[in-house]
């Protein structure tokens, strides 16, 4: 073996245990031994001291004090140094602007939502998000790794930009997030429709962690849905795929504008009213509005699961704080899908799969 091909794998070899090292350390919560570190990880206790040696060297791991053994012995114990860099997500709906920032260990180390009014214009949402960027570094003093950006509107994935569309429930939204957000990441951020981040929390944190196949549904002001078919979310060509919302019926308006006609928002704008749709809703018997809008979202949402053919169903969003909505659609998709799948109902919001999206890119920056 050559000096050069011995020297490229001792480079891998140590690149693969920095990394078990430090996943070691990020799965355990806490700090660790060099030694429970080596048991945790299968390897040697002399790789993971010259790990521990580089890891400490580039500063992304700290000494957290000691342990004293059983035996009179003392232990150094590691942790993440989450003083290294934090990672930023963002989420922009037509109710309210939500930053979270979370340190390279895992802390939330800033949290703020402000609510918008409806009549909110772009300008001011620019000007918002970008002072909770401000006050997000003024607060933690560490350098931003990586970010990740949610918006209630479609998004190019090519391009990361918004698509301009005659009707939306979040017009203030459609304006160029890279070009006129001051936020500048080690590597670009990453934007994507706000449906498809609750989606992805659905998948990494909630219950279809070990589904491949789901449709997650999102009804708020908006009426979205998710596709995650063979383990990817699907986005289609310029970010549309989902759009449920704007499905056509015969008659002639779509989704929402029908929803909207039985009572669930206004003619003065597009989109849904939470407060009057949560209304339609309470305890038997239903009136005949509200039996008709379950109708509707049924039919779309089971629509929807024909073409895909998802094991399950989430129905996630504002209005599913309703149990009776919920019970509602429910019952209806079980009896009319071809392929019933199972339906529940979810609590994560976009902000949260935004949020675990950005941690770990933040983390694979350091390759863990």
């Amino acid at each position: 073996m050559t000096d050069d091909v011995s020297r490229t794998r001792g480079n891998l070899l140590a690149s693969l245990t920095d990394q078990q090292f430090l996943r070691a350390l990020a799965a355990a919560g806490e700090p660790l031994s060099r030694a429970e570190i080596a048991a945790r990880t299968g390897i040697s206790k002399p790789a993971i001291s010259d790990a521990a040696a580089r890891l400490e060297s580039s500063a992304l791991i700290v000494d957290a004090g000691v342990r004293e053994g059983r035996r009179g012995g003392v232990a150094t114990l590691y942790r993440i140094n989450a003083e290294r860099g934090h990672s930023l997500a963002i989420a922009m709906q037509s109710t309210g602007v939500a930053v979270r920032a979370r340190d390279l260990a895992g802390e939330t180390v800033f949290d703020r939502d402000v609510p918008l009014q409806h009549d909110v214009t772009a300008r001011v949402v620019v000007d918002l998000v970008n002072r909770l960027i401000l006050a997000s570094a003024d607060a933690i003093g560490t350098p931003l790794i990586a970010a990740t950006l949610s918006v209630a509107v479609p998004v190019d994935s090519a391009t990361g930009d918004t698509v301009r569309l005659p009707n939306s429930p979040f017009p203030a939204g459609q304006f160029s997030l890279l070009g006129e957000l001051n936020i500048a990441p080690d590597e670009p951020a990453i934007v994507d429709n706000d449906v498809n981040w609750a989606t992805l929390a659905e998948r990494h944190l909630g219950s279809m962690t070990e589904c491949d196949d789901f449709i997650y549904v999102y009804l708020g002001t908006g009426i979205g849905a998710g596709i995650f078919a063979s383990g990817a979310l699907l986005r289609g060509s310029r970010g549309l795929a989902g759009e449920i919302g704007y499905l056509r019926s015969v008659e002639g308006p779509d989704l929402t504008q029908a929803l909207a006609a039985l009572g669930l928002g206004t003619a003065e704008a597009y989109g849904l009213d939470v407060d009057a749709a949560l209304a339609l809703f309470p305890n038997d018997p239903l009136r005949e509005e509200a039996e008709r809008a379950l109708d509707l979202l049924a039919v779309a949402i089971v629509n929807a699961a024909i073409l895909v053919n998802p094991r399950a169903v989430v129905l996630g969003g504002p209005l599913t704080r309703s149990a009776r909505l919920v019970d509602g659609l429910r019952a209806r998709i079980l009896e009319t899908a071809l392929d019933p799948p199972r339906v529940i109902a979810s609590s994560h919001a976009p902000l949260e799969g935004a949020s675990f999206e950005a941690h770990r890119l933040a983390r694979g920056r350091f390759d863990f």
